[in-house]
């Protein structure tokens, strides 16, 4: 009888020692989840926001050359914006040379709506993005006399986790 009881008292044990387990599992693998698609997002929004601060950056001319073009292809691919600059000439290392034309001085952002692909130059930079609950765009520029505000907000699920990153970028170079 007493084996019995100490038996019934140690399965209990175990279950309930195994059930901890599992919940702890569970939470540590969504909260990993959640860590990685932050990380994701952070990467995102920093590399495109330093693109957004240097829009128009051109040393030669007179300061603020546009350099942003938001939506150039209408629509096609849900949201698309084009950053400008003049970084350097023809060859790699060399000064900048008043051209923004020159290989790596445009940068073209588009997030396909279909895919929920964020890509830079078609290179895709970030995945699983999704249309924002509350319809903000993803890409929104301000104006405020010559200067702007550029807004950039992702929203990125996984499962049935979702996070949301936003930032505004003020631009440095005056706009036309």
């Amino acid at each position: 009888m007493e084996f019995l009881v100490a038996l019934v008292v140690g399965s209990l044990l175990v279950g309930s020692l195994l059930q901890a387990v599992q919940s702890l599992h569970g939470s540590v693998c969504r909260w990993d989840r959640s860590l990685r698609m932050r990380q994701a997002l952070m990467a995102s929004l920093f590399r495109l926001g330093g693109d957004l601060r240097m829009a128009g950056c051109n040393p030669w001319e007179a300061v603020g050359v546009g350099g942003l073009d938001t939506d150039p292809d209408g629509g096609a691919w849900g949201q698309t914006f084009t950053v400008r600059m003049d970084k350097r000439g023809r060859d790699p290392n060399s000064w900048p040379d008043g051209d923004m034309n020159d290989p790596d001085e445009r940068i073209d952002y588009r997030w396909s709506v279909g895919d929920g692909v964020l890509t830079r130059n078609g290179q895709p930079m970030l995945s699983a993005c999704e249309a924002n609950p509350s319809a903000v765009p993803f890409f929104c520029l301000e104006r405020q006399g010559e200067r702007g505000l550029a807004r950039v907000v992702l929203n990125v699920r996984e499962q049935q986790d979702a996070r949301c990153l936003a930032m505004s970028v003020c631009l440095r170079n005056p706009m036309y």
